[in-house]
């Protein structure tokens, strides 16, 4: 019997080629027409992979996954926009506004309820 469920291990993959750069190299790929894509350098706190292009999309057919024992997201310029098709849930401790904008209130957001209706 074929039993297509049970957990199977994962099989161990060798790495096919490495390149090592000095500390002053970098990476870069580039389009057919010369347009540069991806930039990977290193500085002090370790790498750095820029995407050189003003607008890019990163897209798959499933779940994307980020883990790091920390996460920062900042927008220089605008807003950040989260757009879903289904609930967003952020779960961890309660937050609260740094923005001076929300007329000083700091506050933690209601479940269900925008920053700046508080």
């Amino acid at each position: 019997m074929v039993d297509g469920f049970t957990h199977r291990p994962e099989t161990p993959q060798s790495v096919a080629h490495v390149l090592e750069m000095k500390r002053d190299e970098a990476l870069q790929v580039n389009a057919e027409n010369g347009q540069p894509l991806l930039h990977i350098a290193r500085n002090q706190q370790g790498p750095v992979i820029r995407l050189l292009q003003a607008d890019t999309q990163v897209e798959l057919p499933g779940k994307l996954r980020i883990t790091a024992g920390a996460i920062e997201m900042r927008a220089r310029a605008g807003a950040v926009r989260i757009d879903a098709s289904d609930d967003v849930e952020i779960v961890g401790r309660p937050f609260t506004s740094t923005d001076r904008g929300l007329s000083g209130n700091s506050r933690p957001a209601q479940v269900g309820q925008c920053a700046r209706e508080r």
